[in-house]
């Protein structure tokens, strides 16, 4: 599982970096990906471990892996609705596919310049051809990854195996993924290529790396005399600089894991060297397109931004970045005399509903720490305390900048899954290992997976009659407007530019011009200051 979660960090990345110099098309993401393979085999251990993979695998395990894709495509298989990729995911993929990462891009629209391997990722999957119903290709991957981990470690509970990491991946999976089937907001971000969905996978997945690579003493895997050799720390950070490289607000997750492999290996020059490099390695392709993008590495935070001809006014810079991370301008001035932070705080509680739930489960979790503290420090697990730090690091980074309920939620679970941990690794694993006795968990994955894939194909057809592809993405009314040298399609209704074909933009301004006019919008955009 911790390969799966890798491979499709780097190929993310990797894609992003390509980005820098060629369009990602399809036949661009085939070869890098049969690249990156190609790689991988040259080492004998990866050989072995293929090998081995395939002599352990059985007809039951491939059906049932083939039933839970299916239940899990059949769910994916609609239209999507989330308003963020109408805004701008779409179009992001479709300069990535059809351009690569273009020079000045932002100075479009602003959205344009948000970065993220994981549009990247998506943009092979995304030709003109498909005509935009496959965006939610992605995130449907990843949704069938988690489930597969969650039945991995469900696996080991059953068959009385399971490690302290096992129950908190269960924990935290068994939390995060039944919300987002349920809550209508997180259903419809699954349903599209958001980066919110990896990026709150992520954090509980760089949680259990943690969990796993600091206890190789209780592991029970082949390579487990290889956990403590040092080299296994560099999981966690790969995982958690592979978060940032999605989404910002993974940022508090890649301090403290980068606090993690500094400290383990704080005797160790060499070690926090290779530590430091692997992770500027891995920033260097999201940092070099927002540069590129942006004239900002860390877009739309004005931090490090360069001066070069396609830097966007800083009004508007500062604009957008209020708009995402300056929630304490969101809703105005206190009225007279009323403390201004005290006054902003409980507008935000009662502007939503699940800003009350944040709320209520950060009571809960201060409550039940409380309530366990001498069991929880007595557990002789290591790494516990890391996670704990991400959690409050997380919740209070989110609070300064962005506290959305989306953004949250996966920090938020995390205290409580180290629980849920360690009250089933307490109590339910003599009782879950007496299951076992009973039952094989070969034949239950398998009956569950085809049922599964039953139910929702049965659902899926009484909501559309499409069965390989989801319906096409939604086209808007457009017209053409002209500034400068650039022709651009203006959406009519409500700002949203979906499919609409490229350069898709709203208000241009006049100082904005074409960088190249023979290559045209391939070439970039440049602002004139005069």
């Amino acid at each position: 599982m911790a390969a799966e979660w890798l491979g499709m960090i780097v190929l993310s990345i990797c894609l992003l970096a390509v980005s820098l110099v060629l369009p990602l098309s399809s036949l661009t993401g085939i070869l890098v990906a049969v690249t990156l393979c190609g790689v991988s085999f040259v080492s004998r251990r990866t050989r072995i471990e293929v090998v081995a993979l395939l002599k352990a695998s059985s007809w039951q395990l491939v059906l049932s892996y083939i039933g839970l894709a299916i239940a899990v495509a059949a769910f994916t298989n609609r239209q999507v609705t989330w308003i963020d990729t109408g805004l701008y995911h779409y179009s992001v993929i479709q300069w990535l596919h059809q351009y690569g990462t273009v020079t000045g891009v932002a100075l479009i629209f602003s959205n344009l310049g948000f970065t993220s391997s994981w549009f990247a990722l998506a943009a092979p999957f995304n030709p003109p051809s498909l005509e935009a119903r496959v965006s939610a290709v992605t995130n449907g991957f990843i949704f069938l990854l988690a489930i597969l981990h969650f039945l991995a470690c469900l696996r080991h509970s059953i068959k009385g195996k399971a490690l302290f990491s096992d129950w908190f991946a269960l924990a935290f999976l068994g939390l995060l993924l039944p919300f987002t089937l349920l809550y209508n907001l997180f259903r419809e971000i699954l349903i599209s290529p958001s980066p919110d969905l990896p990026t709150g996978l992520l954090i509980g997945i760089g949680c259990w790396a943690i969990l796993v690579v600091s206890n190789p003493q209780s592991s029970t895997l082949p390579d487990s005399k290889n956990l403590g050799n040092g080299n296994a720390q560099a999981v966690p950070l790969i995982l958690s600089v592979g978060a940032l490289t999605i989404k910002l607000t993974a940022i508090p997750l890649m301090l403290v894991t980068s606090l993690f492999y500094a400290v383990h290996h704080r005797r160790s020059i060499t070690k926090l060297c290779i530590g430091g490099a692997i992770a500027l390695v891995l920033l260097a392709p999201m940092l070099a397109a927002g540069i590129k993008a942006s004239s900002c590495p860390l877009y739309p935070s004005s931090i490090f931004c360069l001066d070069l001809p396609w830097l966007p006014d800083a009004q508007n810079i500062n604009q957008v970045a209020q708009g995402t991370h300056g929630w304490s301008n969101w809703y105005g001035k206190p009225p007279e005399g009323r403390n201004r932070w005290l006054w902003l705080l409980l507008t935000w509680l009662n502007s939503e509903r699940p800003n009350q739930v944040m709320v209520a489960v950060v009571i809960a979790t201060i409550v039940g720490m409380i309530i366990t503290f001498k069991s929880f420090r007595k557990i002789p697990i290591k790494g516990k305390y890391w996670i704990v730090a991400i959690e409050v690091l997380g919740f209070l980074f989110l609070m300064m900048t962005a506290p959305f309920f989306r953004f949250a939620l996966p920090y938020l679970l995390l205290i409580p899954s180290l629980l849920i941990a360690i009250y089933a690794q307490s109590l339910l694993s003599q009782s879950v290992s007496m299951v076992s006795k009973y039952s094989q968990p070969s034949a239950i994955a398998f009956s569950l997976a085809f049922i599964a894939a039953i139910v929702a194909i049965f659902t899926q057809t009484h909501t559309t009659s499409q069965w390989l592809l989801p319906p096409a993405m939604q086209r808007v009314p457009v017209i053409q407007r002209r500034v400068n040298d650039i022709v651009y399609f203006y959406p009519l209704n409500k700002k949203l530019c979906w499919a609409t074909e490229l350069p898709c933009g709203f208000e241009i301004e006049p100082n904005v011009r074409l960088r190249d006019r023979d290559r045209g919008i391939a070439g970039g955009f440049i602002y004139t200051k005069d």
